[in-house]
């Protein structure tokens, strides 16, 4: 094509500079053309290469007008201009516009990324290069650990920055940074202490893969005494990721590739997010190092409700599905714990309707090392759902309001999940609550004045009932008892006990399940 590229359907470019002054869009803006483009020594490009232009097999027409093209040929590139030596000087983006910068290798020989951050004090001792599995990931690198790296790119080899490669920083100051000719390597690290100690800190890597264990993307969480409940990007590296399948690990809002937390001493949790675009299996494949015997690895799958041992079996599959909950920051969370057992004591549920929804109580005796309790509740008995959270006290007995119940079902159920402070857990029975959208039940009249008032029923089994009349603050002032034996006509409704004016709730539950049947509300006027 004219403006140098590959001839294609549209004769877009396929090389792009980092703008980092840009707001909305991506900030990868291209080269308008390549014959007349010259490179800057330090400065990073966005390249796509199709492979070999001479190739006799691989044509632009073949590429253009075949169904299934031939797969793209090795090739070697060339450069030509004056070889780059000495030192070279290259801006960092300003850090009010954005803090990460886009450099490149400017000599032609590897370069040791640990030499070049130690002479360069405003950027962060952290680099994100693109991962060579070509699906939108990318590799990480911080203070001698690599996620997503490649074949052969283990934490040793990771501090590379081979012949021409791009790799961002991120900046904590405005200004300019240096290449020594000092930090070119010849493939040894020259310091091993570069990173500090040289002892084994804890390390949990896991991956995200393809059922068939294609590698899709990978995160670091290790522990030392530099780590932080909270973000700190001094030892924290956020991820650069943003394929159909990508994996980080939270802290808080942050989405890291390389996560550093405190030397576990009882109990931590590593919070997982996945970004997925569409419905597959997935697997997560995991490995550790550094952990004493008496700690417990454990994957917990919210979505699901199961829990994993990674110690005896570190590989888990999974499904994301059209359901939101199935993805996302809340479905995965990895505890490490000191293997202390929770006292494992029956908890007892109940839920108890009211005119605002309902209330679920619970109750257990013996609370040993119990840091919480969460209530959870589904429409199907497959997904719970978190709709609060209590903090374990010296009381026995707990209550909290479900207010905001789903308009259309017709059962909901409830259940507590008990947390140690260890981060185990343990679930109660599941307990069920009756809603009928068939019975109508007219109350009249309305308002009402006097101490009675009468009830219409329709489509209502025979049984007995509860009437319980609630004030606008949601307590229970009245309740009376009615046995329906089938016919229609009208029943009574004492109001006696309701002696201010106002709107009042009125709830009908049906005995023998404790489910609801209808809701009313009513004015009284005295």
């Amino acid at each position: 094509n004219s403006n140098g590229f590959d001839v294609t359907q549209t004769n877009n470019p396929s090389m792009y500079t980092y703008n980092a002054t840009k707001v909305n869009g991506s900030r990868y803006v291209s080269v308008p053309n390549t014959n007349y483009t010259n490179l800057s020594p330090g400065t990073g490009y966005c390249v796509n290469i199709r492979g070999n232009r001479n190739s006799m097999d691989v044509t632009c027409a073949n590429q253009l007008e075949t169904a299934i093209p031939n797969a793209p040929e090795e090739v070697t590139l060339s450069a030509t201009g004056t070889l780059t030596t000495g030192n070279i000087s290259v801006s960092l983006n300003d850090t009010t516009n954005h803090k990460y910068t886009l450099l490149a290798n400017p000599y032609p020989c590897q370069i040791s990324f640990t030499a070049f951050q130690a002479n360069n004090a405003k950027i962060n001792n952290k680099m994100w290069t693109y991962s060579p599995f070509g699906n939108g990931n990318y590799t990480t690198y911080s203070q001698g650990v690599i996620a997503n790296g490649a074949t052969g790119y283990d934490n040793a080899h990771g501090d590379y920055i081979a012949i021409g490669q791009a790799f961002f920083v991120e900046a904590n100051a405005n200004g300019n940074i240096v290449f020594h000719e000092s930090h070119k390597t010849n493939g040894t690290i020259p310091n091993t202490q570069y990173f500090g100690e040289s002892t084994v800190d804890p390390l949990i890597r896991v991956g995200l893969r393809t059922p068939q264990d294609t590698l899709l993307d990978e995160i670091v969480v290790r522990f030392n005494k530099n780590g932080s409940p909270g973000y700190n990007e001094n030892n924290d590296a956020v991820s650069f990721s943003s394929a159909n399948e990508a994996l980080v690990s939270l802290k808080g809002s942050k989405k890291l590739a390389i996560a550093t937390h405190p030397l576990v001493v009882s109990a931590d949790s590593i919070e997982l997010g996945i970004t997925n675009n569409s419905s597959e299996a997935l697997r997560f494949s995991f490995t550790y190092q550094g952990f004493d015997t008496t700690q417990a690895i454990t994957l917990i799958d919210n979505f699901l409700g199961l829990k994993q041992e990674i110690r005896s079996n570190p590989v888990y599959d999974f499904n994301i599905t059209s359901n939101s909950a199935s993805k996302g920051n809340t479905r995965f969370k990895v505890i490490i714990a000191n293997i202390t057992p929770l006292a494992v004591n029956p908890i007892t549920v109940s839920v108890i309707p009211n005119i605002e929804g309902a209330m679920i109580k619970w109750s257990q005796k013996n609370q040993i090392n119990l840091q919480s309790y969460i209530v959870e509740r589904s429409t199907d008995n497959q997904l719970f759902t978190e709709i609060g959270k209590v903090a374990a006290g010296t009381d026995n007995s707990y209550s909290m309001e479900d207010n905001n119940l789903p308009v259309s079902a017709d059962v909901l159920l409830y259940r507590i999940k008990a947390i140690a402070n260890d981060g185990s857990y343990q679930y109660s029975t599941v307990t069920k609550l009756n809603i009928n959208h068939t019975s109508k039940i007219t109350i009249y009249p309305n308002p009402i004045k006097g101490d009675y008032a009468n009830l219409i029923i329709d489509n209502l089994s025979i049984g007995n009932y509860k009437l319980c009349v609630y004030n606008s603050v949601g307590v229970k002032v009245a309740e009376s008892g009615m046995n329906y034996d089938g016919s229609k006509g009208s029943y009574q409704l004492d109001l006696k006990s309701c002696v201010a004016n106002g709107n009042y709730g009125v709830v009908i539950i049906r005995c023998s399940d404790n489910s609801i049947v209808d809701k009313k509300m009513v004015a009284i006027l005295r």
